[in-house]
């Protein structure tokens, strides 16, 4: 029998996790072109993401981090649902491919910015390159005028750019903190479930009994299961054997499987100076991660990560 090599799990686990991610750009904008607006899927995501993670709650507490709930709290607030309630509205004004280029360039910069400035992080060229790149990514989108896009295409950009802001801020926190992944996902899940699900019933005006069933099935089966659940866990088993490092390199694959994705389902056909944006910022993203410096064949070194 053929000895199954670690290396090829860690990059099969990061790779489930990553097209989930890039699927997720694709439903939500499919969702808010339809039926259902941005309120709703924040509704059917931590309704379902909370309820599946509500007994790692229940385990572990909901103090995360040095501020104990204070801490769950506000990384629910950077990704749990405001973020997901902007990004996805964001979605309603511009395309797929926008969100993820301009989200994710947006993360990489702040946290490199901070990285340096504020927590002392050692830097290269290569990575600054990187930064200089996604920030060229990130322009062209913004200038770019999709024929699928809203006449307020920029409020959907400012809500990207805020969206990417957030979610930097809940890198950098988990980063500084040191936090359990499984038991923060959970606090911000539950967190999330519980403090908007009040506010949406109260006050949002639903459409989830509009749509049909089973685009309701299928937004809380991705949403919830795959987006909320499924693709955290892959994804930290594949930075448990690849490495954090390593594992992130393959985070640029996102807005490009995005935006490849959104082609046939979505009929958003990037324009040249669209696909120049995804390029850039998948660059950037590519350069700063370190990924030049991974030497996948070096056995001794992956062995190390495993252990």
């Amino acid at each position: 029998m053929v000895k199954e090599h670690p290396l090829l799990k860690g990059v099969a686990y990061v790779l489930l996790s990553i097209c989930i991610w890039s699927g997720w750009m694709v439903v939500s904008r499919y969702g808010v072109k339809g039926t259902l607006s941005s309120y709703d899927i924040t509704a059917i995501r931590f309704g379902v993401a909370g309820m599946i993670l509500l007994p790692v709650a229940l385990r572990r507490g909901l103090s995360v981090g040095p501020y104990g709930i204070a801490g769950g709290m506000l990384l629910a607030i950077m990704i749990g649902a405001p973020y997901t309630n902007l990004a996805i509205a964001g979605m309603k004004y511009a395309p797929a491919s926008h969100a993820s280029t301009v989200i994710n360039g947006t993360l990489l910069v702040l946290t490199t910015i901070v990285g340096i400035k504020i927590l002392r992080e050692p830097t290269s060229p290569l990575r600054l390159i990187g930064v200089a790149c996604s920030l060229l990514g990130i322009i062209c989108m913004l200038t770019a005028k999709s024929t699928s896009s809203s006449a307020d295409q920029w409020f959907g950009h400012l809500l990207f750019v805020i969206s990417g802001f957030m979610w930097g801020t809940y890198t950098l926190l988990v980063r500084a903190w040191k936090v359990d992944a499984m038991h923060t996902a959970a606090a911000v899940c539950v967190f999330s479930m519980v403090g908007y699900l009040p506010l949406y019933l109260l006050f949002a005006q639903s459409h989830i009994g509009l749509a049909n069933w089973h685009e309701v099935a299928f937004q809380s089966f991705y949403q919830g299961l795959l987006t909320g659940v499924i693709a955290l866990v892959s994804f930290n088993t594949g930075i448990r054997i690849l490495g954090a490092s390593h594992a992130g390199t393959f985070i640029p694959l996102v807005p490009v499987l995005s935006t490849l994705l959104a082609i046939p389902i979505l009929h958003e056909v990037p324009s040249l100076l669209e696909w120049s944006g995804v390029a850039a910022v998948s660059t950037g993203v590519f350069l700063a991660s370190g990924a030049l410096n991974w030497r996948p064949w070096a056995r001794k070194q992956c062995a190390g990560e495993t252990g």
